[in-house]
Parts: structure tokens; C-alpha cells; sequence
């Protein structure tokens, strides 16, 4: 049977199918009872030759052919058009896809990004603020292709006669799956995207929330974001008539005044605040600004051991409340409506700060003083005149020459071999100040450490240990570098890269400038001394250039403002709205505020209430403080006592070692809070119980420093020391082993 298959020809073959067809199809035909009973032995080979003849036969028929033939010629035409020139240069179809849009967004499901993100009430600003940044890109959905896609497959059929006529042969859908389906590969991809961009082009994101504000599904949403912007334009329109075309005018108190300003302009350790404290002593009613509450009770110290009666207010403690005279406070609490006849605003380069450097914009403004003293490094000179002359005032300038000769080191620096005595280390983190004077204290050498978390009165001690010879080096990050008179000989820069709340980047100029000016004390070492163990380079350059002059202050927050309809967050949205848009003025970092704000709006609309929590200086991102402030202000806001003894932190009078240094830093950060908070809603007597127990906890803290017994860093799973600066937590060994496991794809 295989010799006779090979050797017929293909017409023998159709013949002998077409009689099969033609005997098949004879019904009048009798019917054989042996072929009822299965094929006799005699017919059985040439039964079986039929039937693999009658299944070549299926795609031998002359219709057979003639739809081959079409699917050929039709994919022949496709494979060689080109479609972007067949759609994309039809005006009258670029013309009905672009109306299919308008369609399309009117009526249909609209979704955003890949990920087919559907629009909801709660995300149609965030879909509206990526609209606006993504362009309309985003909008290119799978279901907004296929209602284009229709328009353009039906293009592509109609624009050959040989693909129109192989559709329209086909009887059934699925017949001309295969012929649509290639359609699609050559143009849903390829054509798609820069044709949705061709018909899309025409409208901005105004038209496009037009066309959804008449589709059923976003009307409300669109209809409410129009109202909120209504009010938000409102509100804007509002502030901008609270707020006076010229900005000084803010203050109107200041502005009645004629008032005169003397810069005290120089380097670190040039002495220009010995001399503005001078002027504070001898005048009979002054203030003294500075930016941290250490050198506002430095001053407050000076003040009451030269015979001067002083008070020290900060935003958590008030010391000797009774004397109006003269005050020592940090920069937040000044008070624009007292009259002094001498004001002291100490650092003022601190006016660039994103976070605080408005209030000493607010200072140099608003301060009623006849006789105004601003001292800082040189970069914060001509805008603070700027500022001046905008108020109308006089002033003059002084500038210090440092006292002492200062000399960036060619030796190499080795940690922790050359260290000496006197030596200020600097690094840029707690867990690094801790770690390098752990490794020290373990080969001998005592040290005083300094960071910004530190508690001040335990900073304070620290200091008076370095300066009476207690210990032999201090450990410290930047917080050295503002307003500390230490017998510094030399400033060693153990790191050149900082993390400032967003990045992790080099020092800047005026911040090597700033630390390593601690270094000398006329008198003592009559030549200080720099050094780095990494990147000398970046320290020795930063003194031989000036650093970049401040150009832009930021804007203080006008607490007219409160009075405005709308929420609090709001207008303080709006206002840094306002900021940003100025390019003489930098922007406010106000997102904290922003955050808090909203959170206590669920509570609340007083606004006045609201400002004043807002504004408590505490860490929000730690959540058993942030447990308390909120519990602080349902009580205000309910009316109810706030049980402040519940949250005062128990002392025990069991010793305490180096684990328990955060333990004991978070219970002061507490007590902190509690004293901010009952210096403005509590009794005297409530405020001094916490301040006790404050102080109680600070004595703590200090009997662990002084057991020089710091912790050294170890490897989390072996146990075993790493280096102080190390960027892991585990040693190198453990690394290769964990490494090596199976887990890790290891061998």
C-alpha cells in the first residue's frame, strides 16, 4: 500500500476522491449488509486507502484552494504595508480616532498608568497631580487601545482589496482570526503609541477634565476638586490681602521704630559675640536670640555671674520667670510686641536653615530694639544688610579676625594611633560618636562626647569635663561647631560625608569652615591645627576658598493668618504656595506642620489650638512621643485634664550602663515634652515636678558617660568587634559564611 501511495500522481488521487465524495453522497444507493458488518477481509486494505485519501481531500477542494490563495495574497499585503503611513496620514481617520477619544474619556472606564489603576474619590488628586507630571501618557490604557484599535484594523482591511475580500469570504469569526491576529501584531504595537500622541496632543489636562467631568462615573469627582480649587484660589486671594505688598511691614511695631543694627561679622573663634553680650550687660532692658537652648543658658550663666539678674526661657523650661530685664532665649521665642534697648541675634548664617532659618527672618525683622546686634559667619553679611535697608534702619559692620593662627596638617592621620590630647574627632551620627569613643576608651583614652540628641545640661557637663582636663579628647558630631568655647588644640575631621535628613553627601564650605574653626583658644594654643583621615583634600580646600553668600531667607509665617477661613493645613499650603513662586524668597519646609495639622483636623477645627501643638518641638517620627502629644491634645481639645504624672518616666537609683544611653536620652525627650506642654496649659508647681525628674534622668545619663565604659560595636551574629565606622553590622567572616549559604545561593 506504501509503494502505490508514493507512486500516484496528485490528479489520480483528486479523481479517486471526488468519486469517494460522489459514492458518499449517492443516498438512493442500496445498501451493502456486509459493509453493515465491517469491511470483509478481501476490502480491507482499500477501505483504509480511502480513508487517508478522503483526508488529503479536505484542503484539495477547489473552495479549499481559492481561500488559500486569498489568506496568501492577504498576508503577502500585509507583510509589506506600511501602516504608520496607511493611518497616520489619513486625516479622516486621525479624525475619528481623536473624536473616539473625546468618546472614550465622556463614557467609558478610565484607567492610568500600566498597572490599570482605576480612578477612584480618594485618588483623583493624586491621579491629577501624576496627570499633570506624566503628561498624558498615562493614560493610554488596554481598554482606551482597543477602542482605537477598532478604527484602525477596520482602516488596514478596507485599504487592500486582496484583505477586504479574503474577510468578507470567510463565513465565520474564526476564519479570519488568523488574518486579524496579524493585523494587530504589525499595528497594535507599532502604531499605537504615536498615534495616541499625534490625537491626543491637541488637549491639555483642562480639556481632559472636561471631558471627564461629563462622564457619569467622575462628574462628583471632578465637580468636587473644582470646588476644592475654587476654594483654595479663595483662600490664596485671602492671604494675599493679609499679607503687606512689602514684607517688612509685617511687623508694624518694628516698622514705627528706628532702629540700629551692628554686624558682628568673622570667623569661628574671632570673638564677636564677647562683644555683643558687652552691650546686652550694660543696657537696661535686652535679649539675647541664639539657636540652641546650651548657648542660651551660656548666656543666661555669663549674665547672672557678671551681676546681671537674667532669665532663661526656651521652649520647654523658664528659669527665673520673675525678671523682665533680661532674657536669654532661643530663637522661637522672641516676642515682637516688647520694646528692648539691646537685641542680640546670634548666627545669623542660621537664616538660610530650611527648616528654622525663618524665624531669624522674622527676628531681623520684626525685633523692637533701638540697638540691634547680629552676629554670624561671613556668608550671612550682605543678605542680612539687604534686609536691614529693606526696613529702612541703619547699621554698621564689624569684622573679626580670628584671634589664633589655624594650619590644615600634611601628616597623614591614623584613628585611632594619633590621636592626642586635646583632639576634637568629629563624625556625623550618635551611633558613630559612641562607637569611635567606645574604641578609645578601650586602648586607655578618656573622652567627652557631644551629639545634638545628647541632653543639653549633659552636653553642658561634657564640655566642662574637656575643659578642666577630665578627659582627654572629645568625640562629637557638628553640633560642636556652633557657639562652644572649648580649648580645642586640634580638629580632626574622622568623616567627610554627612547625612542631612535627605541625602548623604560631602561637607559643604561653611560647615568645615564652622567646625574646624574650633580648633586654637588665644591664650592656650595660640595656633590651631586641622587634620582628616579621609578626603583631605575636600578639608584643605574648603580654607582656601570663601564660602557662597547667602542669596534668599525664607518667610515666617504670619499668625495673622489664622484668622482666614479654611483649615490650617490649607493655608499653610497655600502660603508655601505663595513662597515657591517668589524667586527672591526661599521656600518654607513645612511638611511637618502640614502633617500634624491634618491630623489634629480630624479632631478639631480651632485653628489657634491647632497652631499652637504644631508648633511644640518634639520628634514626630518617635511613637511613644507622638503617643503623648496626641493624648496632650484630645485633652485640650475635649476639655479634660491632661494626667500628666502618668507619662512622667520612673528613676530608679540602680546603676545604669551604656545599653540604657537611649533608654534614658527618649525618657528626657519626655519629660521635654511634658515641660513644653505645661509651660503653656499647666501650673507652675506641675511644671516643676517634671523638670525634676528631668533633671533626674540627665544625672543618669551623666553617671554613664562618666564610667568611660562605652560599648564597642560588635558583629550582630558572632559577636565578634568591628571597626568603629564600619558600614554593617557584621563582621566580614559571617558575611562570606551567610553568603555561602544555601539561602543566599551559596555553595
Amino acid at each position: 500500500m506504501k509503494n502505490i501511495r508514493g507512486n500516484a500522481d496528485s490528479s489520480a488521487i483528486d479523481r479517486l476522491l471526488v468519486e469517494a465524495s460522489d459514492n458518499n453522497s449517492n443516498s438512493s444507493a442500496p445498501v451493502d449488509t456486509k459493509s453493515q458488518n465491517g469491511p470483509s477481509p478481501d476490502t480491507k486494505g482499500t477501505s483504509s486507502k480511502k480513508k487517508r485519501h478522503k483526508k488529503k481531500n479536505k484542503a484539495g477542494t477547489p473552495e479549499q484552494k481559492l481561500e488559500k490563495e486569498r489568506f496568501g495574497k492577504a498576508v503577502a499585503y500585509i507583510e509589506r504595508m506600511d501602516p504608520s503611513q496607511i493611518i497616520m496620514q489619513d486625516e479622516e481617520l486621525i479624525d475619528d480616532l481623536s473624536k473616539e477619544l473625546v468618546n472614550f474619556f465622556k463614557t467609558q472606564k478610565v484607567t492610568y498608568f500600566k498597572s490599570e489603576a482605576p480612578i477612584t474619590a480618594d485618588n483623583y488628586s493624586v491621579f491629577l497631580d501624576q496627570l499633570g507630571k506624566k503628561s498624558m501618557s498615562i493614560l493610554l490604557s488596554r481598554h482606551l487601545r482597543n477602542a482605537l484599535y477598532g478604527k484602525m484594523e477596520d482602516k488596514i482591511i478596507t485599504s487592500s482589496k486582496e484583505v477586504s475580500d479574503y474577510i468578507d469570504s470567510c463565513t465565520t469569526p474564526k476564519q479570519s482570526l488568523r488574518i486579524r491576529k496579524l493585523i494587530k501584531s504589525r499595528v497594535y504595537n507599532r502604531v499605537m503609541d504615536p498615534c495616541y500622541n499625534m490625537i491626543s496632543a491637541p488637549y491639555s489636562i483642562k480639556d481632559i477634565r472636561d471631558m471627564l467631568w461629563y462622564n457619569p462615573r467622575y462628574h462628583d469627582f471632578e465637580e468636587a476638586k473644582r470646588q476644592e480649587e475654587s476654594a483654595a484660589e479663595l483662600l490664596t486671594a485671602n492671604i494675599l490681602k493679609e499679607i503687606p505688598d512689602y514684607y517688612p511691614d509685617l511687623y508694624p511695631a518694628a516698622r514705627r521704630m528706628k532702629r540700629h543694627f551692628i554686624l558682628h561679622i568673622g570667623p569661628t573663634n574671632s570673638g564677636k559675640t564677647y562683644d555683643s553680650i558687652q552691650a546686652l550687660e550694660r543696657a537696661a532692658v535686652g535679649i539675647y536670640l541664639g539657636p540652641l537652648r546650651l548657648l542660651a543658658h551660656e548666656v543666661y550663666e555669663k549674665l547672672t555671674a557678671d551681676g546681671v539678674p537674667c532669665r532663661m526661657k526656651t521652649g520647654e523650661e523658664d528659669i527665673c520667670p520673675d525678671i523682665r530685664d533680661h532674657q536669654a532665649s532661643t530663637i522661637e521665642m522672641l516676642d515682637t510686641a516688647k520694646h528692648y534697648n539691646v537685641a542680640v541675634i546670634d548666627e545669623i548664617q542660621m537664616i538660610a536653615d530650611r527648616q528654622r532659618g525663618r524665624m531669624w527672618t522674622a527676628a531681623i525683622l520684626g525685633v523692637c530694639a533701638d540697638e540691634v546686634h547680629l552676629c554670624g559667619a561671613p556668608e550671612g553679611r550682605d543678605i542680612a544688610i539687604k534686609l536691614i535697608e529693606d526696613c529702612g534702619d541703619s547699621y554698621e559692620v564689624i569684622t573679626h579676625e580670628r584671634a589664633t593662627q589655624l594650619v590644615v596638617e600634611k601628616d597623614h592621620f591614623s584613628f585611632p594611633d594619633d590621636v592626642q590630647n586635646k583632639d576634637a574627632l568629629i563624625v556625623f551620627s550618635k551611633r558613630n560618636v559612641l562607637a569611635c569613643a567606645a574604641e578609645l576608651q578601650g586602648i586607655g583614652i578618656s573622652c567627652s562626647i557631644i551629639y545634638g540628641a545628647l541632653p543639653y545640661d549633659v552636653r553642658k557637663e561634657e564640655v566642662r569635663k574637656f575643659t578642666d582636663g577630665e578627659t582627654s579628647v572629645v568625640v562629637a558630631t557638628d553640633a560642636i561647631g556652633m557657639g562652644m568655647n572649648l580649648p580645642i588644640r586640634r580638629v580632626v575631621f574622622l568623616e567627610s560625608e554627612k547625612f542631612d535628613g535627605v541625602t548623604k553627601r560631602p561637607l559643604r564650605t561653611e560647615e568645615i569652615l564652622q567646625i574646624g574653626g574650633r580648633a586654637g583658644r588665644r591664650g592656650l594654643y595660640d595656633i590651631g591645627y586641622v587634620n582628616a583621615e579621609f578626603r583631605k583634600n575636600l578639608i584643605r580646600n574648603a580654607f582656601k576658598s570663601a564660602p557662597e553668600p547667602i542669596e534668599k531667607v525664607a518667610l515666617p509665617f504670619p499668625e495673622s493668618l489664622l484668622g482666614l477661613d479654611g483649615s490650617l493645613s490649607d493655608i499653610f499650603t497655600r502660603w508655601g504656595a505663595i513662597q515657591q513662586k517668589n524667586d527672591a524668597f526661599n521656600q518654607t519646609d513645612l511638611s511637618v506642620e502640614i502633617k500634624l495639622c491634618r491630623f489634629l483636623e480630624q479632631k478639631t477645627d480651632d485653628k489657634e489650638l491647632i497652631y499652637k501643638f504644631i508648633t511644640m518641638p518634639f520628634d514626630e517620627d518617635n511613637v511613644n512621643l507622638f503617643m503623648i502629644w496626641e493624648e496632650m491634645a484630645d485633652c485640650e481639645i475635649e476639655h479634660d485634664i491632661f494626667d500628666y504624672r502618668r507619662f512622667i518616666p520612673e528613676v530608679l537609683n540602680t546603676s545604669y550602663n551604656a545599653e540604657d544611653l537611649s533608654f534614658l536620652e527618649e525618657n528626657y525627650q519626655v519629660c521635654d515634652l511634658l515641660c513644653y506642654y505645661l509651660t503653656r496649659f499647666g501650673l507652675p508647681e506641675e511644671y516643676e515636678e517634671v523638670s525634676e525628674a528631668r533633671s533626674d534622668i540627665a544625672v543618669k545619663i551623666m553617671e554613664v558617660l562618666s564610667k568611660q565604659e562605652l560599648v564597642k560595636r560588635k558583629c550582630r551574629s558572632c559577636g565578634k568587634q568591628i571597626k568603629w565606622n564600619s558600614p554593617y553590622n557584621i563582621c566580614s567572616e559571617c558575611y562570606e559564611k551567610h553568603m555561602r549559604s544555601p539561602f543566599y545561593g551559596g555553595y
